[in-house]
């Protein structure tokens, strides 16, 4: 064969071998998937939502009936229940303090129980996982929860951000400090955790 001429059947034969192999990888790479387990999120844990709701209100929201009184609240929220109630009134209905339904039909968290959750989140300065244990929320979701709430908060209650206190509040801060050692301290860094 001289060398300007083409040899048609060497590249058919090619063809045809690249074909074979093509079609024999796809076939085993296809037989592969069928055999792996199907890959998928990890399962969410089943927190169980509406234990978590009547558990709070047993603890905190049944009236006369709750296990803990009005010393309680205020010890473990650092707000009288009177704030909290005016805060949760203003926030209810707006996201994420809305009762959702998911794709499936599933309820999620209630409102009330994350505004505990970040109330107790903002009370006790613990990590966010912590609340996990008291109100069934994952980590992420009292996240999220924590920074929407103090949005709203800033957004909904901004005269009670950043204002200098009245006469009468200046004067009872200085008394308290005197009390505890510290005459004609008003604002000092150094001893605001002696009051």
């Amino acid at each position: 064969m001289a060398s300007s001429e083409y040899d048609w059947q060497a590249e058919k034969d090619d063809d045809d071998i690249v074909d074979m192999m093509v079609t024999e990888l796809l076939s085993s790479s296809d037989e592969e998937e069928e055999n792996k387990a199907p890959r998928s999120r990890k399962k969410n844990k089943d927190r169980n939502f509406p234990l978590a709701y009547l558990t709070v209100v047993k603890d905190y929201f049944s009236g006369p009936e709750s296990i803990y009184d009005e010393k309680d609240f205020e010890r473990r929220f650092r707000v009288p229940r009177v704030i909290f109630n005016r805060i949760w009134e203003k926030l209810e209905g707006e996201a994420p303090f809305v009762h959702r339904t998911d794709a499936l039909g599933k309820r999620g968290i209630y409102p009330l129980v994350r505004m505990v959750a970040c109330f107790r989140h903002l009370a006790y300065g613990d990590g966010y996982d912590r609340e996990d244990e008291y109100c069934r929320m994952s980590e992420d979701s009292v996240r999220n929860s924590v920074k929407a709430f103090c949005r709203l908060i800033k957004k909904h209650f901004p005269e009670y951000l950043n204002r200098n206190p009245s006469a009468s509040e200046k004067e009872a801060i200085v008394q308290r400090n005197t009390e505890c050692g510290f005459p004609g301290h008003f604002a000092s860094w150094d001893c605001k955790h002696f009051s």
